[in-house]
């Protein structure tokens, strides 16, 4: 997880970051989304997030 950073507000806040994953990562970007998302909501129905889903480099030679 990187670029973490919170928008506070009245009725809700977002909770904005990025994730990195593996190259060969087993799980498709919405189905870890939303994986996280639910356990964010589990700690505070107040929080949203919003995640941006990152993938290695992995360089070819």
């Amino acid at each position: 997880m990187h670029d973490f950073r919170v928008v506070w507000g009245k009725s809700h806040s977002n909770l904005i970051f990025d994730v990195v994953v593996p190259f060969d990562f087993k799980w498709s970007d919405d189905e870890l989304v939303k994986l996280i998302s639910e356990r964010i909501y589990k700690l505070n129905p107040n929080y949203h997030s919003v995640i941006t889903v990152d993938h290695d480099y992995v360089p070819t030679n």
